[in-house]
């Protein structure tokens, strides 16, 4: 590939999208991404999310090759697919840490890379293939990514704000880290609760959460101080939050992805 100066371009290009969506068991991530047109999925095992749903589907991954062989045969084949989805990064990251005890040939996770301080470099070097082989089917073969996932409670810290509780990408904070900044969108799936307090009994205090908008779904798209999120490109023109419908979900997010992408990329 030359890089001299004639090498340069301004020209922009749209290119399909590497999607990250996290949400809490049950709430209909699986069946959100399965309306996406001509999506194929690699389920993994130990997940469930798609047992009912009629949509293509690879051979349950057992182990991190497996990931990888899929991406290949997506590459190399002929096929309809206009996009892939992994379902779900929660479970495959076991695969992920198996095939890091494998390859240094210990039998822990603390002893990777030598102990403290190191245990979680394989396993970043293996996330970091499986986005390589990601990023050669949108790039070479305009495929959209996505990458489904669970999340955690965590404890968070913002200088000069008291700590708090936030939803969490619930796999290795470096690998969670790596995969949201190689997103172009990184989405919450849930549900809009607050806390009640009320007075228990012998004077203490209880609390309870209250799901305040009847059940509806929603798709947070930025991050805030209860869940991650993250969008770059003409997904910053995204609303914060976007209803789900209980049927074809994934045509009202689309929706407005075409208005968001019809406005340009924000300044």
């Amino acid at each position: 590939m030359s890089f001299d100066l004639a090498s340069i371009t301004n020209a922009k290009r749209m290119r399909a999208p590497r999607i990250i969506l996290l949400g809490g068991p049950g709430i209909g991530k699986s069946e959100l991404i399965a309306g996406v047109d001509d999506v194929v999925f690699a389920p993994v095992t130990r997940e469930e999310g798609i047992d009912d749903l009629d949509v293509p589907t690879f051979p349950v991954l057992a182990k991190f090759d497996d990931g990888m062989k899929v991406l290949q045969t997506l590459y190399e084949e002929e096929h309809e697919h206009k996009a892939f989805a992994l379902d779900s990064s929660s479970t495959f990251a076991s695969l992920v840490t198996a095939q890091a005890l494998r390859k240094e040939n210990v039998s822990k996770k603390g002893d990777l890379g030598g102990g403290y301080g190191h245990q979680f470099d394989t396993i970043l070097e293996l996330w970091q293939q499986f986005m390589d082989g990601c990023d050669l089917l949108r790039n070479d073969r305009n495929m959209t990514i996505i990458i489904i996932g669970h999340v955690t409670v965590r404890g968070s810290r913002v200088p000069g704000v008291e700590s708090f509780d936030q939803w969490a990408y619930d796999i290795d904070k470096k690998a969670a880290d790596a995969l949201v900044r190689w997103s172009d969108c990184a989405m919450f799936m849930g549900r809009k609760t607050v806390v009640k307090k009320q007075d228990g009994a012998f004077g203490k205090e209880e609390k309870q959460g209250v799901d305040i908008a009847g059940g509806q779904r929603f798709l947070f798209t930025q991050e805030t101080p209860t869940h991650p999120g993250k969008t770059r490109g003409y997904f910053g023109n995204l609303p914060a939050e976007i209803p789900l419908p209980r049927y074809n979900a994934w045509n009202t997010f689309m929706d407005a992805v075409t208005v968001a992408a019809k406005a340009g990329t924000p300044e």
